[in-house]
């Protein structure tokens, strides 16, 4: 039998949100905020020419987009992929270094791993838990702060699981920009790794 990362109460939790996953405006509107965010950082990380990203788009659009959807923890999957990316999860599972080292098994060589959480600052409690959870922003019991993962916490379990961070940029939030790519890594951060030499 694997052993999964899977925390049961919080698959239960987003699989209530399953109805409207996809509306914009819906439960999980906040999490439509961020994908512009992180799309950002990782086009940024993986292809420098913005012309090879939009050529891809057309041919997969003329071509039709043949994506195989897999329900299974990272721990009971094979094979190893040039990009693996997990975003706002890693606060969600069981045991998060023995999560990052099951990602580490699946990054090939040469490949990039980009992750993004919230930090474990007061300003990320108070702008996520007690404002964004507390509004209805987010739905109420998506995050528990001691679950939250500082950087420096990040870095060590990227080591522990043969990685070297290359990367890491802020998501910041301002009246004037919203959700933005900054330094300020308070409220939450992308980090990018591979493999160390």
């Amino acid at each position: 039998m694997v052993e999964t990362s899977i925390v049961p109460d919080e698959a239960r939790h987003f699989g209530d949100l399953a109805g409207d996953w996809w509306d914009p405006n819906g439960a999980s509107a906040m999490l439509h905020k961020l994908n512009p965010v992180r799309l950002a950082y990782l086009r940024d990380r993986i292809d420098a020419a913005a012309e090879l990203i939009d050529a891809a788009k057309v041919h997969a659009a003329a071509q039709g987009l043949d994506i195989e959807y897999r329900c299974a923890p990272v721990e009971a999957l094979d094979g190893a992929f040039d990009l693996v990316t997990c975003l706002e999860v890693i606060e969600h599972v069981a045991d998060p270094a023995a999560f990052v080292s099951a990602l580490a098994a699946r990054l090939a060589p040469g490949g990039l791993m980009i992750l993004s959480t919230p930090n474990r600052t007061a300003w990320s409690k108070l702008l996520t838990i007690t404002l964004a959870e507390g509004f209805g922003r987010i739905p109420k019991g998506t995050h528990d702060y001691d679950r939250f993962i500082a950087p420096e916490q990040m870095n060590t379990l990227l080591a522990a699981a043969g990685l070297q961070c290359v990367d890491f940029e802020g998501i910041a939030f301002s009246p004037s920009r919203g959700l933005h790519l900054s330094e300020d890594l308070r409220l939450n951060y992308l980090v990018a790794a591979v493999h160390a030499p």
